[in-house]
C-alpha cells in the first residue's frame, strides 16, 4: 500500500473510529448492489468480469 493510501485510511479511521461489524456489512452490502445495479444499468463499465462474483 502507498504511503499516500495509508495516511487516508489512518485518518479515516481516526475521524469514524470504532464501527460495529454490523454497520460495516450494512454499508458494504449497500455499496456493493448500488454499483451492480449501476452495472446492470450499463452505467458501469468493468474490465475484467470474469472475475465478477454474483
Amino acid at each position: 500500500m502507498s504511503q499516500s493510501k495509508r495516511t487516508i485510511i489512518l485518518e479515516e479511521y481516526e475521524i469514524m473510529g470504532t464501527v460495529r461489524r454490523d454497520e460495516v456489512e450494512k454499508a458494504t452490502r449497500s455499496f456493493l448492489e448500488y454499483f451492480k445495479r449501476r452495472w446492470e444499468a450499463g452505467d458501469l463499465v468493468l474490465e475484467g468480469d470474469e472475475d465478477l462474483i454474483d
